[in-house]
């Protein structure tokens, strides 16, 4: 499915910090930051652990040379990322989703490719009009785009765009210019983006990670943009793409007989009828209960939540194989007791991508 890449993958170079917080600004901000996703469950500290930690022990590490002034702009900027997640979610998620950010494009006659309306793989949509319109939908959720041009010579094109965001009545605007390669071969549109630069700070990027967007007209279910994605042939330049799981999976979920007020109940057995081998050492499990906190579940049988697994005869020990599953316990908790049905929700997770996510009732 891939075409080779004839780069050496010993010059494909990690992105720095600033790389991240602009890539961050500009194309993850559509599908919320992992920190929002953390202060929306009610844990703001941890979110700003997560946000203002990590990059300072990159920052603090022995091989930085970076002044101490340098050091606490890109923490402001940091800070003022994580204010951002914490506060302004609530007025993205009250914007009408019929709404749309918009700008304007222009490009040579290659360009025309563009052409159409490309959903992404968080399910936005970004129409390029014949007319030169350029239109985001829903809306960038943590900023208000005041200024959007997009100017193609294919394949490459220069994006350029102004933000502002308004925190504690004090008005912060962010300009940042893209470049990226592009190619649409079949209904995928692929972007690789190669340089990223903010108020005069610029990074370029070598690492193969591309975005996207698949024809509107061929998202019919949940599940068609990976399987479009994972049906075309990508261009030599995108090693990973944001968002795609590689294969499909088919799950079967059932609930599990009653559960006492004691002891560890089994709750729900997941099986995969259908998709790729999963290696055991990389899956995370995550259940919630009646829309309660989430609880990771271990690979135990601890009296916190944790899962067994069952495996077909002969098969790998070490991967999840079709016809093979597990089965979930809550542990001691008792917060599933057999009084009253309660809603499981189930979320797995192999190498950092969701593969699964569904609910089943406990009766």
């Amino acid at each position: 499915m891939f075409e080779e890449d004839d780069d050496d993958e010993d010059e494909k170079k990690p992105r720095s910090l600033i790389a991240e917080l602009l890539k961050l600004i500009l194309f993850d901000i559509p599908t919320g930051l992992f920190a929002t996703e953390v202060i929306k469950q009610g844990s703001i500290e941890t979110g700003i652990m997560i946000m203002l930690g990590v990059p300072l022990i990159h920052l603090m590490g022995p091989n930085n040379s970076k002044s101490m002034r340098t050091m606490i702009q890109v923490m402001f900027t940091l800070w003022v990322l994580v204010i951002l997640a914490g506060i302004l979610y609530v007025w993205a998620d009250s914007l009408a989703q019929g709404a749309a950010d918009e700008g304007t494009w222009e490009g040579d006659a290659g360009s025309s490719q563009l052409i159409g309306s490309w959903v992404a793989d968080d399910g936005s949509t970004t129409t390029y009009d014949s007319d030169g319109r350029l239109t985001h939908t829903p809306p960038f959720s943590d900023v208000e785009v005041t200024s959007w041009r997009i100017q193609c010579e294919w394949p490459q094109c220069t994006e350029q765009m102004t933000m502002q965001m308004i925190i504690e009545q004090e008005q912060y605007i962010i300009t940042a210019t893209a470049i990226y390669n592009n190619a649409v071969i079949g209904d995928v549109l692929f972007h690789e983006i190669t340089s990223l630069q903010i108020d005069g700070s610029q990074e370029e990027i070598t690492d193969g990670e591309c975005i996207a967007g698949v024809r509107a007209n061929r998202i019919t279910s949940d599940s068609s943009w990976n399987d479009v994605v994972d049906s075309t042939d990508w261009p030599s330049f995108c090693d990973t793409i944001k968002g795609y799981t590689q294969g499909t999976f088919v799950w079967s979920a059932t609930d599990l007989p009653a559960a006492t007020s004691e002891g560890i109940d089994d709750l729900v057995r997941v099986q995969m009828d259908d998709g790729n081998s999963l290696n055991w050492a990389v899956l995370k499990v995550t259940i919630t209960i009646n829309g309660g906190t989430p609880m990771s579940c271990a690979a135990d049988n601890s009296t916190a939540c944790s899962y067994s697994y069952y495996q077909n005869s002969g098969g790998n020990d070490a991967e999840w194989e079709t016809g093979e599953g597990i089965v979930i316990s809550e542990g001691d908790a008792g917060d599933c007791d057999g009084t009253d049905n309660c809603n499981v929700g189930v979320t797995l997770v192999s190498d950092d991508v969701t593969i699964g996510n569904f609910v089943v009732t406990v009766s």
